[in-house]
């Protein structure tokens, strides 16, 4: 093929490319929009009428209320503005409310809301954006001022929406978005402030950004809570930006938050969770900031998220938890499992955990120097396995039939012992097969005698290391086995994917590429042969 008839060809298959891949997209936008009966809206409408509404709004069953492209004046101190029963259709318009009133109210009715803002009163803070304990609600594509959130479903009569879809919301709450015996919940692309107000008087009180309680089949995708950094200092571990209560098969997936206390918790019966592709930061670090999975909660995997800043970025009290390949930097400490002697079941596989030397300070403004990567308190059955740690320790306390095994340690220790206060044993401790990177005349394992027993240490590859440099000293001594003998073993080197990202995107469309270019291909040998 002569160079002309070959940039053509390129030409030809980067336009295909690109229309493959953006059709795709759209078409995937345009079914969401169709299965929830939304009008697929031109979003460069203009706002060609303008409405003034003096008293609420009212849709009775068997009723349609709908506007399109319009500016909606309410002067009324009527709450809430609408109050559905029936259908109640929005698309493409600007609410302006005079008064800090409640927005929608639905009982048993139908909202659907496309591309629409809310504007309260200047200065204030308005009433809740949605209520209801019954019907069904399709959002996409709202912004709205300050509100005080939302209060969707009855907890005291069992019942909610069935049906909740929010997509490209961009709101700020004053208080909690809290959803309630309800299913089939989507929220996603979605971005949700926190407004927070300096407190006074007395201590705070809990608050929840997004409280999700005795609901069903939910999915929070791609969506980013921002808290003032001021927010946490006030509120601290009492300020939550997701939480989840009796709440079961749940996806948390690609979400950003920030400065949270407990960034995601779990509580009372919660399970089947999947918790991945996610960034939890904070930039201060203060005490109780976390992700909680509460005791009696069940069956949670955490993968591929990044915990920055936080104090006990994992704290694990329930059964059937797997972390696996996160990362965690600059945390008090990674995963802490505690259980009070009931059995954990907890997987801890293929993370990484990296303390680069930020100070750390406890409540009282002590400065804290030991942090851990993996802490494991009174817990049974843990397995911590192919991770990363590096400047850690890792202490086991009162806690049995533990394996810590094929991890890579640098400049880490190992300590095996009980808290005097608590008693009880360490006991049925396995250590084998780790590579154990460790300064020379340091120790990488301390074991108190007392209350620790059925200790096994073997097939460890231990290289010595100059200072605090990271060179190698070039002496490398696979340990021997504690108490059961051991067996001598070289070193080996394994890569673990601790970033938890995504393939790029051009990985996503090679095939079409590839596609694209064999199909192109023949076309153009076909041709020439005519």
């Amino acid at each position: 093929m002569n160079k002309p008839n070959l940039i053509k060809l390129l030409l030809i298959l980067f336009i295909l490319t690109f229309l493959t891949v953006n059709i795709g997209l759209e078409n995937n936008i345009i079914k969401i929009e169709e299965a929830h009966g939304i009008q697929v809206l031109d979003f460069t409408a203009t706002l060609n009428s303008k409405e003034t509404l003096t008293n609420k709004v009212t849709v009775n069953p068997g009723e349609t209320f709908e506007r399109n492209n319009t500016v909606i004046q309410y002067d009324s101190l009527d709450s809430p503005m609408f109050e559905v029963y029936g259908i109640l259709k929005l698309m493409n318009c600007k609410i302006m409310l005079s008064n800090p009133v409640d927005f929608i109210y639905i009982e048993g009715g139908t909202v659907y809301i496309k591309n629409v803002t809310v504007e309260g009163p200047e200065g204030s803070v308005a009433g809740l954006l949605f209520k209801g304990s019954s019907g069904k609600l399709y959002v996409e594509g709202f912004q709205a001022g300050v509100f005080s959130g939302a209060d969707i479903g009855d907890l005291d009569l069992q019942s909610g929406i069935d049906d909740l879809y929010l997509s490209n919301l961009n709101i700020t709450v004053s208080n909690n978005f809290r959803i309630s015996c309800s299913k089939n919940i989507t929220i996603v692309d979605s971005e949700i402030n926190f407004f927070y107000q300096s407190e006074s008087g007395s201590g705070p009180t809990q608050t929840r950004i997004l409280e999700i309680t005795s609901c069903v089949d939910i999915k929070i995708v791609n969506n980013k809570i921002s808290i003032p950094v001021e927010a946490l200092e006030f509120y601290n571990c009492f300020l939550e930006a997701i939480c989840l209560m009796g709440t079961g098969s749940v996806i948390v997936k690609g979400n950003e938050i920030v400065n949270a206390g407990k960034i995601l918790a779990m509580y009372e019966n919660s399970g089947n969770i999947m918790i991945v592709d996610n960034i939890f930061h904070n930039t201060e670090i203060l005490e109780g900031t976390e992700l909680q999975a509460a005791a009696y909660t069940y069956n949670i995997t955490i993968v591929n998220n990044s915990f920055i800043g936080l104090w006990e970025a994992v704290e694990i009290y329930s059964n059937s938890v797997v972390v696996r390949n996160n990362t965690f930097k600059d945390c008090f400490i990674g995963v802490k499992v505690e259980t009070g002697g009931q059995t954990a079941n907890v997987v801890v596989e293929g993370n990484s955990f990296i303390y680069t030397g930020v100070p750390m300070f406890d409540a009282n403004g002590v400065s804290r120097v030991d942090q851990a990567g993996v802490l494991l308190l009174s817990t049974d059955g843990v397995t911590v396995e192919n991770n990363y740690f590096e400047n850690l320790e890792l202490p086991v306390m009162q806690s049995k039939n533990i394996v810590i095994r094929a991890n890579i340690l640098k400049n880490c220790t190992i300590y095996l012992g009980v808290d005097p206060n608590v008693g009880g044993y360490t006991e049925n401790i396995t250590i084998i097969d780790n590579t154990i990177y460790v300064e020379t005349g340091r120790e990488w394992i301390k074991i108190e005698k007392d209350n620790v027993k059925n200790i096994v240490v073997e097939n460890n590859t231990i290289i010595e290391i100059e200072g605090s440099s990271g060179e190698t000293g070039g002496q490398e001594s696979p340990s021997s086995g504690e108490e059961t003998g051991g067996e001598e073993q070289t070193g080996t080197e394994e890569t673990f994917d601790h970033g938890g990202q995504e393939p790029p995107i051009f990985m996503k469309i090679a095939p079409i590429v590839i596609v694209v270019a064999i199909a192109v291909a023949l076309i153009s040998i076909k041709l020439k042969k005519h």
